[in-house]
């Protein structure tokens, strides 16, 4: 999985760094002999292929984007994470200038309707490119909540097997996982030796997650859940056998001694993070929000809140005027207690007034967070279907989170 594109490793500010790779520089004009392309048509081609080299630069990304990936013109390879690095190469790098340099000779006027937001989207991340690279090590893939060593399982508990083939990429998977650690843990080092490495109470927050993670080493959801898939499928008893002591050998001498190694990397690090008031106080730290989006100063921020804050107080009232009874009824209005299942149900009524029906076929399925990640991520999350099936849709909840406020069933 390409640090840049998984989704797993690397946020944002990463994707932006390397969104751009393996495309060269591809002209916009063509022989005499040929009819010449339009520049619509040519952009359709170079998005194309920015597409297909984003999906297939991870065999998890590429499971979880596409269910017939043949369809989309991509040929089987050998299952990968990708590269991994605590920099992007210059090989990388360059790629991404040549691609860049390519989305320069499109013109937007000239583009249809529909393709103009595209443009600008690219248009958007082609100009963090620079920027990201120079603020590559204020990125932080181990966030407490939601960081890549929680979202690493996850991914991997869901990856969807068709067939035999599937299985063996995701054992392949499993069993090379431990270089994805191995690049957090330089990426770390790295940052450590920048003056960016976190405060020690994270440190020791990150360090905590992972022990949790791999705490359960004999029914973990990595092992049950692997074990349910494959007794799904339709492949014969000795085969599965073997699928299963293979996912076996894999957590216990692959998974779990990487997270023990990031852990006490971790930990090891502590002491080297200075910096205790938030990313804001590092050096670029500013700037490396505003290259995240952030493009409002706190106190614009601010005055933003303030005056929204200001506007639904006066409709309240306003409404308070009109209905004296309102704010008696609001107080008394209580969700009722329901089941998770009970509880998508009950709010898909409610608003199917304002929002269109599911189209035929489509599904959803809610799915129980384990309970050695549920001081680690939301209270409830949603998983994008993939690509070219729409119908299946996953939706994870925080039981540990509804417990802790009983009184919100959303």
């Amino acid at each position: 999985m390409k640090q840049s594109k998984s989704g797993v490793v690397f946020c944002v500010l990463v994707s932006a760094c390397l969104l751009f790779s393996s495309c060269g520089e591809r002209g916009v004009s063509s022989s005499s002999a040929v009819p010449a392309k339009t520049q619509a048509e040519l952009f359709d081609e170079f998005l194309q292929e920015e597409f297909l080299d984003y999906v297939t630069s991870s065999t998890i990304l590429q499971n979880r984007l596409l269910e017939d990936p043949a369809k989309f013109g991509v040929k089987d390879r050998p299952a990968a994470w990708g590269s991994y690095g605590a920099y992007p190469t210059a090989e990388e790098i360059d790629r991404g200038r040549r691609a860049i340099r390519t989305f320069g000779t499109f013109d937007r006027a000239r583009l249809q309707p529909e393709q103009r937001d595209s443009y600008d989207i690219y248009a958007y991340n082609a100009a963090l490119f620079e920027p990201s690279l120079e603020l590559f090590y204020y990125n932080e893939p181990l966030e407490i909540s939601n960081g890549a060593h929680v979202m690493l399982p996850l991914l991997l508990s869901e990856y969807a097997f068709s067939d035999a083939g599937d299985v063996g990429d995701y054992l392949t998977l499993c069993e090379t996982a431990g270089g994805v650690f191995d690049a957090l843990i330089d990426f770390e080092r790295e940052k450590s030796a920048r003056g960016l490495f976190m405060s020690d109470a994270a440190a020791e927050d990150v360090a905590a997650g992972c022990e949790s993670l791999m705490k359960n080493k004999t029914d973990h959801f990595l092992l049950t859940g692997f074990d349910r898939r494959i007794d799904a499928l339709n492949i014969d008893g000795a085969r599965k056998s073997a699928f299963k002591a293979r996912s076996k050998a894999a957590f216990e001498t692959v998974l779990v001694p990487a997270y023990e190694r990031l852990a006490a990397a971790v930990r090891a690090l502590k002491g080297t993070g200075k910096n205790t008031g938030g990313l804001a106080r590092f050096e670029k730290g500013k700037e490396y929000y505003r290259l995240r989006g952030a493009d409002r100063t706190p106190e614009e921020l601010i005055t933003a809140f303030d005056r929204a804050i200001a506007d639904m107080t006066g409709e309240t009232k306003k409404l308070a005027a009109a209905h004296p009874d309102a704010l008696k009824k609001l107080e008394k209005a209580a969700l009722p207690k329901l089941t998770p299942e009970k509880a998508v149900e009950f709010w898909m009524q409610r608003s199917a007034a304002d929002f269109p029906a599911l189209p035929d076929g489509v599904t959803w399925r809610l799915s129980a967070i384990d309970e050695s990640v549920q001081d680690r991520v939301a209270p409830a999350f949603y998983l994008v279907p993939k690509l070219d099936d729409y119908r299946e849709n996953i939706i994870y909840y925080n039981a540990a989170r509804q417990r802790a406020a009983p009184h919100c069933n959303r």
